[in-house]
């Protein structure tokens, strides 16, 4: 269908009234929405006109009344249907932010553990430091030990043998 601009003069209101109905009818643009309002008033001008075609019409009426109701009755069920994936979604959610709670509340007390263990291997590194020092110091001393025997028996040794040198002068002038 070519689009050919139609210019009428109409007032302010009549013009209010036709953009409000085009825009809130399910029509494509204004001019399917006026060539709809042609053919119902041609519909209703052969209605008065011929009372043959009366029949024919209420018959056209009802079932576009018919076709009107089985339509809401669809988009009813439609949004029956929204409302149902609506619920489910939501309660997947609900699912989710549970589950993401609990997985929340597991890396806090991981979190708490890690660091009552952090705390325990500082203590750990600690005390073996202090173990390897108190090794250390007890290596020490038994080296100072061994070398306080060593020098010890050496002196013991020397001692004997001063004696046995002071002994015998003397049990030469005996």
């Amino acid at each position: 269908m070519a689009d050919n601009p139609l210019s009428i003069r109409t007032s302010e209101g009549v013009k209010a009234l036709f953009n409000e109905l085009a825009e809130t009818g399910e029509f494509e643009n204004k001019g399917e929405f006026l060539q709809r309002l042609l053919i119902q008033y041609q519909l209703e001008a052969a209605k008065n006109d011929v009372s043959v075609m009366k029949p024919a019409i209420e018959a056209a009426e009802t079932l576009s009344a018919r076709l009107l109701e089985i339509l809401n009755g669809t988009a009813a069920a439609i949004l029956t249907k929204n409302e149902e994936g609506k619920k489910e979604l939501e309660d997947t959610k609900v699912q989710m932010q549970g589950r993401i709670a609990e997985l929340e509340q597991e890396r806090n007390e991981d979190a708490e553990r890690i660091q009552l263990l952090s705390a325990e291997l500082t203590e750990l590194h600690g005390e073996i430091k202090r173990l390897e020092n108190a090794v250390a110091d007890k290596n020490a001393l038994i080296k100072a030990h061994k070398h306080n025997s060593d020098t010890q028996s050496k002196l013991t040794n020397l001692l004997n043998l001063l004696e046995a040198q002071v002994d015998k002068p003397m049990d030469a002038l005996h």
